[in-house]
């Protein structure tokens, strides 16, 4: 969608952020949370692909490409009170599409991230479908 297309996302709107790599869970001491990375975003890409979850399942995620180990799970009020808009960036195969604005400032992304990432909950894709996925 372009830019200016795009709505803003109310604060108490539940997003979903895929966790595709396994650098994007951390490990501490056998507890398994979202690592700041998932939400560190690059210097070339400062929009943060995000699904509301409201208008998608979790089933759907797990199953569409990008294949992901999990999500971050966080309420759009945590990055906007950061100051980053958040809006609905519908796709044409995903409605559900949003996007987090992140900071153009390598070390305010970087606090940010880590903001984030203490306030998100992780949800773990489910055991079957880790084993199906490992299985083709």
């Amino acid at each position: 969608m372009r830019p200016e297309s795009r709505l803003p996302i109310l604060a108490d709107e539940l997003l979903w952020r895929r966790l595709t790599t396994p650098d994007w869970i951390k490990v501490t001491n056998g507890a398994r949370r979202v690592s700041s990375a998932a939400f560190k975003g690059h210097e070339i890409d400062l929009e943060l692909s995000t699904h509301i979850s409201k208008l998608t399942t979790l089933d759907w995620v797990f199953t569409t490409p990008p294949d992901s180990l999990g999500v971050a799970e966080i309420l759009a009020r945590h990055p906007q009170q950061l100051g980053l808009n958040v809006e609905h960036d519908p796709e044409p195969d995903d409605y559900s599409h949003a996007v987090i604005h992140l900071s153009t400032i390598y070390g305010t992304r970087k606090k940010h991230a880590k903001k984030m990432a203490a306030q998100a909950l992780l949800r773990q894709k489910p055991i079957a479908r880790l084993a199906a996925g490992e299985a083709e």
